[in-house]
C-alpha cells in the first residue's frame, strides 16, 4: 500500500480509495469516501466508509457508515 496520509485520529497511515459525489433532490451534496489503513507492522488492514454532507453554506458534516 502507498502510505498517502498520516491520520492522527486513527494514529495510522490512511489511504483514500474512493470518492463519489451524490446529490439529492434539494441539491445537497454528499461525498462518499472509502478509506483503508494499515498498522505500522503491516498486519492489519481496516476499511471505513463514511459520508460527508455539505449544507447550503458548504459546511461539512461526517457520518461513519460502516467499518469492516
Amino acid at each position: 500500500m502507498i502510505k498517502s496520509k498520516w491520520d492522527s485520529e486513527v494514529n495510522d497511515w490512511v489511504n483514500r480509495e474512493l470518492n463519489i459525489y451524490e446529490s439529492d433532490a434539494t441539491g445537497k451534496l454528499t461525498e462518499v469516501i472509502t478509506y483503508h489503513w494499515e498498522t505500522e507492522t503491516l498486519d492489519t488492514i481496516e476499511y471505513c466508509r463514511s459520508t460527508i454532507s455539505y449544507d447550503g453554506n458548504g459546511n461539512p458534516s461526517m457520518n461513519i457508515v460502516d467499518i469492516w
